[in-house]
């Protein structure tokens, strides 16, 4: 399991997705940003991922991916857009993996965010800080991927 933060000032759900995208092509975890973005928003035609409060939880899953990744994206933009809830989407947790491949760390994360204060507190981590507070929301006890 690896965590990486990408903080944006981006505005839109689309445009967030192709920076987002972007940054994991650069680095050889996504085939390209397009593909990412596409396969991203395809899940989200089956139904948002809005869980209230600021929060979203996108899914990209593709066969073969490995090691499972969290990628958190602080929105830092005057606006969003909102999640169901109507509240402005203020953090991206998208999840990406191998649908095949259970990933434990993710449902534990879920379950915590079931407690609208550990959305809050989430919301609220500096960016530097963030991906720790995730992990310990994971009960990840060794993560080396923490960036």
């Amino acid at each position: 399991m690896r965590i990486d933060v990408y903080s944006t000032t981006t505005i839109g759900f689309r445009p967030t997705l192709t920076a987002v995208g972007a940054y994991l092509a650069a680095r050889g975890i996504v085939p390209s940003a397009s593909v990412f973005c596409e396969t991203v928003l395809a899940r989200e035609q089956l139904g948002s991922t809005s869980i209230g409060a600021g929060l979203m939880v996108p899914h990209y899953m593709a066969s073969g991916f490995t090691p499972a990744r969290l990628v958190l994206v602080p929105i830092h933009a005057d606006a969003s857009w909102a999640g169901l809830d109507g509240e402005p989407i203020q953090l991206l947790l998208i999840t990406c993996f191998d649908s095949a491949m259970p990933q434990p760390a993710f449902r534990d994360l879920l379950r915590a965010l079931a407690d609208p204060n550990n959305g809050a507190r989430l919301i609220q981590t500096p960016d530097a800080e963030l991906a720790a507070v995730a992990a310990k929301m994971m009960k990840m006890e060794d993560n080396n991927g923490l960036n």
